[in-house]
């Protein structure tokens, strides 16, 4: 009976040293195919990188399929810039001065603002060009500095054509039209830059 016990102690006690001897065996074989896999990585990254830069295809690697998992960057998505919007005309605002390349010459003048009256006398609702002075931006002007038709840009009062004369308006100055009094008080008379546009000659065309 005690033979037959110790037998049986004896068969357990290797049946566990072989267990165990089983699962050391396991996790060597799991460690080395993890170095495994690392050193096949790190050879096939450097001859990708040698092939870049000498030239020769680098050869075929096959890595084997573990269950470590394997993290792959996130390729950044490419941000593709909004179309660019128009640029703004610089007449938008009507106190704005046009660059060089935007007008012809300009002239430095005292300009006079006065309002349009239902009579044929000068100051009238008609001007020389038979424009009429209720319906449209304008102003008086000597046709020997500035000619009549001439498209013009004044600060402060926008777009306008030198359509009109007066007896007082000689060399550098000018009568703006306004359409009420209170535009032509807050106006008054001030000295201005007085931009030519266009030519009569370019106007018409």
């Amino acid at each position: 009976m005690d033979k037959k016990f110790s037998d049986y102690r004896q068969a357990v006690r290797r049946f566990r040293q072989s267990k165990k001897r089983k699962a050391k065996v396991r996790l060597v074989s799991s460690c080395l195919a993890a170095y495994a896999t690392v050193f096949v990585i790190t050879v096939a990254a450097s001859r990708g990188t040698n092939s870049q830069t000498s030239g020769p295809q680098a050869a075929a690697v096959s890595v084997p399929i573990t269950n470590a998992a394997i993290s792959v960057p996130a390729i950044p998505k490419r941000e593709i810039p909004p179309p660019k919007e128009a640029a703004e005309s610089w007449d938008r605002n009507i106190h704005a001065l046009p660059s060089r390349g935007d007008f012809k010459r300009f002239y430095r003048v005292t300009a006079t603002a006065y309002r349009p009256i239902n009579t044929r006398m000068e100051g009238g609702r008609w001007t020389v060009t038979e424009r009429d002075g209720k319906a449209v931006h304008g102003v008086a002007v000597d046709p020997d500095i500035i000619p009549l038709g001439s498209r013009l840009w004044i600060p402060g009062y926008g777009h306008a054509v030198a359509d009109d004369i007066g007896g007082w308006i000689k060399g550098h100055r000018i009568d703006i039209r306004c359409q009420d009094d209170d535009s032509m008080d807050n106006w008054g008379r001030r000295k201005v830059r007085v931009y030519v546009l266009e030519d009569p000659d370019e106007t018409a065309e």
